[in-house]
């Protein structure tokens, strides 16, 4: 690949214990037209095939052992070990269609905004189409922190940045356990507009037994994400209504998490913080939800359902 650096991507693929998938994303890399420039591999100490999996390509591919470092980390290494003006993260069992690399850095060429995204397809672990990602989150451009904040229209996979824009932030945040990608989105849009491409280019697989299905993990990241960045937002991209709702529902959403892993007590506890900070949530029916149900608990409301059902 004899390229100049500037005219295509640096292809960061993390991958940890993904013997069986993380050949499809690397393959989808490898096949774009025209190529990356180089594609870096970060295997973050798997103990499964996953070293194997990747010797197979050779000098095709930049390998990088690191020793369970956390995905934040990985992707720091991965990024700065990457030798182009632009960086491309992959995750190691998700997976590119074609002309996503070159659609997506035409995107960026013709915009003033230092990172460019697009919508994704949702696919059960065997690749099978779920649904598209902007149909719960749209696909949105522009100044859209208060979006990332709310409802992250960003998927990582989707995702190409100039390499200036990590040099500015620090890149991942490696004190998070979670939430590391979209905490970097929103400190990226502190400062940026954001551009998108409304074309599915990349499929994002849904694995249980991935980091995101870690839902008490990715809560506490989240609400530690969104006080730092209000705490940053210094030149008031939101206003005082917006912070208070954003800061609002990621109390409820840690909540959500909580009541789901069984733990009421703690879910009331994020309840109330909601409320207290904005009580708009309180005019929701997500919040009055999540209080009655901890306040049951599922095993009353099994029979109850069942009991509605009877007498239907």
């Amino acid at each position: 690949m004899s390229q100049n650096p500037k005219a295509s991507a640096s292809v960061v693929v993390t991958a940890r214990n993904l013997q069986d998938v993380v050949g499809s994303a690397v393959d989808s890399a490898l096949a774009q037209v025209p190529p990356p420039r180089e594609v870096i591999t970060v295997d973050d100490g798997s103990t499964d095939a996953t070293a194997s999996v990747l010797a197979r390509y050779g000098s095709r591919i930049c390998y990088v052992k690191t020793d369970g470092i956390g995905a934040p980390a990985a992707r720091n290494t991965g990024w700065r070990t990457a030798i182009s003006e632009y960086v491309e993260c992959l995750d190691g069992d998700d997976w590119w269609l074609p002309g996503q690399l070159q659609q997506s850095m035409a995107g960026l060429s013709t915009s003033d905004a230092p990172m460019v995204h697009s919508d994704v397809m949702r696919v059960g672990p065997d690749g099978t189409p779920v649904e598209p990602w902007s149909k719960s989150a749209p696909t949105v451009s522009g100044r859209i922190l208060l979006q990332i904040l709310m409802n992250n229209p960003i998927q990582t996979s989707s995702v190409v940045l100039r390499r200036s824009v990590l040099d500015m932030t620090g890149g991942f945040d490696e004190s998070l356990v979670a939430w590391e990608d979209i905490d970097l989105w929103t400190r990226i849009a502190v400062e940026y507009p954001i551009a998108s491409l409304s074309e599915v280019l990349a499929c994002y697989r849904m694995i249980p037994s991935s980091l995101s299905s870690n839902i008490t993990a990715m809560a506490e990241s989240r609400l530690v994400s969104v006080v730092n960045v209000l705490e940053s937002d210094v030149g008031g991209v939101l206003q005082v209504h917006e912070r208070r709702n954003v800061l609002a529902n990621a109390h409820l959403y840690r909540a959500v998490a909580y009541y789901l892993t069984g733990e009421p007590n703690a879910a009331r506890s994020s309840l109330l913080r909601a409320a207290i900070v904005s009580p708009v949530v309180l005019q929701g029916s997500r919040w009055w939800s999540v209080f009655v149900k901890s306040l049951l608990g599922e095993r009353l409301l099994r029979e109850l359902r069942a009991m509605r059902r009877g007498s239907s």
